[in-house]
């Protein structure tokens, strides 16, 4: 973008220099540019480049993973969206310990998480309130298909557990 306009946004060349800055630094830029009516979309801005940098293979998952953890307690996102990411780092860790899950499990939630920021970019930051405008949808429908999957586990783990006999029973 500042190569191709003759005169770039300041934001986009503040962002640009923003590279070797804390996560809470370019919230910081994003927020300054957003402006209090646009509360909940520097955290989902950030999300959409974790998706974007790591779709490209320029961050790590362990990276993607504790950005995550960062922006539950750090930004103003919904309730919906920290539900998504509370105890993703936890899961992580237990999936590359081998305690519990797998790292390729990790990654694909991770990824259906962060597809929906996925059209947060910096090339299009004149249309991130049209976009932020689309994301709660987006949001509540996906809530809707993970507690469908967890009614579906539930009913599963019931049922294997009424086919075991009881551990009291000896025959």
């Amino acid at each position: 973008i500042i190569q191709q306009d003759e005169a770039p946004d300041y934001f986009v060349i503040e962002l640009s220099l923003s590279g070797s800055k804390s996560v809470n630094d370019v919230v910081s830029i994003i927020d300054e540019f957003v402006g209090k009516n646009g509360a909940k979309i520097s955290g989902r801005v950030i999300l959409g480049l974790l998706y974007r940098q790591y779709t490209n293979g320029k961050i790590t998952l362990k990276h993607v993973v504790k950005t995550m953890d960062w922006l539950i307690w750090e930004d103003d996102l919904t309730e919906e969206e920290r539900g998504f990411m509370y105890g993703i780092d936890e899961d992580y860790d237990m999936a590359v310990d081998n305690v519990y899950g797998t790292v390729e499990e990790i990654e694909k939630y991770v990824l259906r998480v962060l597809v929906l920021f996925k059209d947060f970019d910096i090339d299009n930051f004149n249309k991130w309130f049209e976009i932020n405008q689309s994301i709660d949808k987006e949001v509540y429908e996906l809530r809707k298909v993970f507690r469908a999957e967890n009614e579906r586990i539930v009913e599963e783990m019931r049922k294997q557990a009424e086919v075991k006999k009881p551990w009291w029973k000896f025959w």
